[in-house]
């Protein structure tokens, strides 16, 4: 209701000799109308600090995450300072990985009751067997050269036995005009171990690369670059001993972002 359209429903009401109380149709004085009012706004107000309050306290404490689907997803995670990073996982299912090296893992059906696609590392021979792909550098990739790059491995063990597989990752970012037909620099990331039971789903995360060695500066990469990349298990490494074939489902690389 305007302040006119309030002043215009009342009345005068004469409560006692030389005392006027304004008086609004409803019958309550004016002054206790006011403070219904006042009551009405404190409690908006204090609805608002309680909105702003929370997201602040929850940032400060490192709690919040918001997952955004899409080409990617974004996961918005705070650290304990206060602050916020923002991760961009880019995701590569097999069949979209390419066999452009002369060793390449063929990529094969497995399973019986809901069959997928893998792409199947022979662990037998001393030969790397790789996958190509390649993707874009977030144009709003971090400015803080220290912050870390992540990975995930989605692998399946053939054997029954417990299987070792050493997984390499290779990476060739070009800027624009550049020469894209040069050398790989290589990185054994994941030393993985799998349970001892076959057809059974790892899902690695943590690299055996150290966190110091991944750094966004350790790449070189820049905003708007192209990466190629591909993926490797090292058969020949000391550490994978086991000859049975690893299927790699899927590889995911978590790039830090403004």
């Amino acid at each position: 209701m305007s302040v006119f359209k309030l002043f215009a429903s009342m009345q005068v009401a004469v409560a006692q000799p030389g005392r006027v109380t304004w008086m609004p149709q409803s019958g309550v004085p004016l002054k206790y109308l006011a403070q219904d009012v006042g009551r009405r706004w404190l409690s908006s107000l204090r609805l608002l600090a309680l909105v702003l309050l929370v997201p602040w306290v929850a940032f400060a404490q490192g709690t919040v995450t918001v997952d955004q689907t899409g080409s990617g997803t974004i996961v918005y995670a705070t650290s304990g300072g206060g602050g916020s990073v923002q991760i961009r996982e880019i995701c590569f299912d097999a069949a979209s990985l390419q066999p452009v090296d002369a060793s390449f893992a063929p990529l094969e059906e497995i399973g019986g009751t809901s069959p997928i696609l893998a792409r199947a590392f022979s662990g037998s021979g001393s030969d790397r067997e790789c996958v190509n792909g390649k993707f874009s550098v977030p144009n709003d990739l971090s400015s803080d050269g220290t912050d870390v790059v992540e990975f995930k491995v989605y692998w399946l063990n053939e054997s029954t036995a417990t299987a070792l597989a050493s997984w390499d990752f290779d990476e060739l970012n070009i800027a624009d005009d550049g020469n894209f037909d040069a050398a790989y620099a290589d990185r054994n990331l994941f030393d993985s171990t799998a349970s001892g039971t076959a057809d059974r789903v790892e899902v690695d995360i943590t690299p055996t690369l150290a966190a110091s060695s991944r750094e966004i500066q350790d790449f070189g990469w820049a905003t708007d670059e192209i990466v190629f990349f591909r993926v490797c298990r090292d058969a020949g490494d000391s550490f994978d001993t086991t000859t049975t074939d690893a299927h790699l489902i899927m590889w995911c690389i978590n790039i830090p972002r403004e």
